[in-house]
């Protein structure tokens, strides 16, 4: 069995220098060592000098970027600045990840490793940047998998004329929860318009009620697609009035006019909110976001352009 280790001591780096010197592969190293190859090739690229592998200077730069924390994103300037404005904006660690090119390049773990572990991250608290501002992150083996959705498709089948929003009719559709209480809300919103429908729903997370509260509110409106996340309570979404698309797993930004919306609706009911819930009080908050004049709109409101689309 081999030995495990997190981290490489100075008589280990000594014994990787002999090694070396006596022109052992890396592979054998590892194996002499009992951890893996990539270890050992790490090692050697990460600590080595320009006249070669010296095991002195490897354990101090090792000693220093252990005090530090070695984060790429803290050893480029031009990184650190995108990942901040990124974030000044709202946008998701994905987002973000997904405009840096080059040396700059990390992924969508990487800065949320960042934000959730560095020093400076934690001192500045950058995770309330991050949309759910969750001051430390659920561990990935408690999320629940979202791979039980029959004949669900692929956001990446949409058509041009979707995802650019060239059309009116096409509309995204997510669930709002509150704590400790079973009654939600389904929220949808044409994708052109941003026209937005809150639909009240007391009977939880089933998939056979949501389908049918969100055809019902919708089959009026005479939609054409929905996009929806991959919450097992869309299941049922063979029964909705159009054609349906689900995004990534955990990537709920790639429906982000309802996400937008949702963040919206939590300045009315957030989500400790504990008092009543009836069509009125959704409808006034329906109302007073549908007739917000927007700029993406060119200062129109989702209402005036969601009648106008729904008048011929």
């Amino acid at each position: 069995m081999e030995k495990s280790y997190s981290h490489l001591c100075r008589a280990e780096r000594d014994e990787i220098y002999r090694l070396v010197q006596g022109g052992i592969s890396r592979r054998e190293i590892a194996k002499r060592l009992g951890c893996s190859a990539c270890m050992i090739s790490r090692e050697m690229k990460r600590n080595r000098e320009p006249v070669g592998y010296l095991p002195d200077m490897a354990h101090r730069h090792a000693h220093r970027r252990r005090r530090r924390g070695d984060y790429k994103i803290d050893r480029y300037p031009a990184l650190k600045s995108a990942l901040l404005e990124g974030l000044s904006r709202r946008w998701s660690p994905a987002q973000i990840a997904a405009l840096c090119h080059g040396e700059q390049r990390v992924c969508a773990e990487t800065i949320y490793r960042y934000i959730y572990r560095a020093p400076f991250a934690i001192k500045f608290q950058l995770y309330q940047c991050l949309w759910r501002e969750r001051p430390r992150r659920r561990p990935r083996k408690s999320r629940k998998s979202r791979s039980k959705i029959p004949n669900r498709i692929s956001i990446h089948t949409r058509s041009k004329a979707i995802e650019n929003r060239t059309h009116y009719h096409h509309w995204e559709a997510d669930l709002m929860l509150f704590k400790g209480r079973k009654h939600n809300l389904i929220t949808a919103i044409e994708r052109k318009s941003r026209y937005l429908v809150i639909i009240s729903n007391p009977d939880g997370k089933y998939a056979k009620p949501v389908a049918e509260r969100l055809a019902e509110a919708l089959t009026p409106l005479k939609p054409k697609s929905i996009t929806l996340d991959n919450g097992t309570e869309f299941a049922k979404h063979e029964t909705l009035p159009a054609k349906t698309f689900f995004c990534d797993p955990y990537s709920s930004w790639q429906k982000g006019s309802v996400e937008n919306a949702n963040g919206l609706i939590r300045k009315f009911l957030p989500k400790n909110y504990d008092g009543l819930i009836n069509d009125d009080i959704l409808l006034t908050i329906q109302n007073i976001i549908n007739h917000r004049p927007r700029q993406i709109l060119g200062w129109k409101t989702p209402a005036e352009l969601f009648n106008r689309c729904t008048s011929f």
